[in-house]
């Protein structure tokens, strides 16, 4: 496992060595799996170590859930973290196409949370549900990002 982990580990670097050859400055991140452990354990991204060693410069979590109790208690997991201004939480937006307001609720948990930014995913799932896209549309207009 050390060995897969490693070598995942080194396909980053040689990204991120490629990627800022091309275009210094950039900023690289990756979407990864919310679950520290899992992702570690699993399957094979280090990202904690991808931080702490500057491979990448954000992680975005894939913290996909319908379930709030759970989206918590991963926030504050990772607004526990000494790598807190680089993680982004990741949100399903398309999980709630039906109810639209369930991922407004979402966002706003994502933004008490205190960490620096969030995503969502994906747009094209998103721009599909005309009824999920105009929330977020007048939810962005309300209250622009940080």
């Amino acid at each position: 496992d050390a060995w897969r982990r490693d070598q995942v580990t080194a396909l980053v670097s040689a990204i991120r060595s490629g990627a800022q050859a091309e275009r210094p400055g950039l900023v690289i991140s990756a979407a990864v799996n919310a679950y520290v452990d899992r992702a570690y354990l699993s399957l094979f991204q280090d990202w904690k170590r991808w931080l702490e060693e500057g491979l990448i410069d954000l992680v975005i979590s894939m913290a996909y859930t319908t379930d709030d109790r759970l989206l918590r208690y991963q926030l504050e997991s990772f607004a526990g973290s000494a790598q807190r201004e680089r993680i982004w939480p990741g949100l399903g937006a398309w999980l709630f196409a039906g109810q639209p307001q369930r991922a407004i609720e979402q966002i706003a948990i994502a933004r008490r949370s205190g960490l620096r930014g969030d995503a969502l995913f994906s747009y094209d799932a998103i721009r599909s549900e005309p009824a999920l896209y105009e929330a977020l549309v007048d939810e962005a207009n309300r209250q622009p990002a940080r």
